[in-house]
């Protein structure tokens, strides 16, 4: 199986912590929350499949009395976008994102931490994030490193069959005549989509465990490096 994931501490309880902070800083920082669009587009044998989910991200600031020590924090609300494919299969662009380990051979794992459109948002708005909330309902098609980690299920009831879906090549994995047209995001006001374990019925009882049922990443196997939490976030700040 591809090679994708990196050793990680249990980033759940590391969650639960900067929460913790968050909450006590936000009354004197602020911090601003994103919501947004994120959705595909795929080809299959010359029709078009479209899916797409609500999200929101929270940005706390960094505490100017602790220079050095804190970085700020981010917390994601939502669940992953699905693309049904009929018979194919279902697409998942989950709440992952990439690393990308040029120092080591130049491909891509997954990222310990969540998938946020920062990122597009800044190379399609520019920097200035106040004035983001005026593009509300203008794409932003996403780069292929800027996409989250995309897969499939062989069983939706069993999360051990997850397999990766390469942007590139999605007939990999949903078989011939499948092709991914265009991944994008964009600013809403709509509300955060929920209701994904109607879909993947494991997604609350896994909670903070990864897809093979251990608590910290063990391996570099996909399996081992997707969370339940990599499909379904109910913590964030919306």
């Amino acid at each position: 199986m591809q090679q994708s994931g990196l050793e990680a501490a249990n980033w759940p309880d590391r969650r639960l912590v900067v929460a913790g902070l968050s909450g006590l800083l936000t009354g004197c920082l602020g911090g601003r929350t994103f919501r947004y669009r994120i959705g595909a587009e795929v080809a299959v044998n010359g029709r078009v499949a479209r899916g797409d989910a609500v999200q929101s991200l929270y940005q706390r600031p960094p505490f100017p009395g602790l220079s050095g020590m804190d970085t700020g924090s981010r917390d994601t609300c939502g669940d992953a976008a699905m693309v049904d494919l009929g018979p194919r299969g279902i697409l998942f662009l989950t709440l992952k994102g990439w690393h990308w380990r040029a120092d080591v051979d130049g491909r891509r794992y997954v990222s310990p931490g969540e998938w946020t459109p920062l990122d597009a948002l800044t190379r399609a708005f520019g920097p200035e994030q106040d004035e983001w909330a005026a593009r509300i309902g203008e794409r932003v098609p996403l780069l292929y490193e800027e996409t989250p980690v995309m897969v499939t299920f062989d069983d939706l009831t069993d999360p051990r069959t997850v397999r990766w879906a390469d942007p590139k090549n999605l007939a990999a994995a949903f078989g011939t005549g499948v092709s991914l047209i265009s991944v994008f995001v964009e600013m809403t006001r709509d509300r955060v989509t929920q209701g994904i374990q109607r879909t993947l019925p494991w997604v609350n009882s896994l909670r903070s465990r990864t897809l093979s049922g251990q608590s910290t990443v063990t391996t570099n196997e996909l399996v081992d490096n997707l969370y339940a939490w990599s499909f379904s976030i109910r913590n964030g700040n919306d």
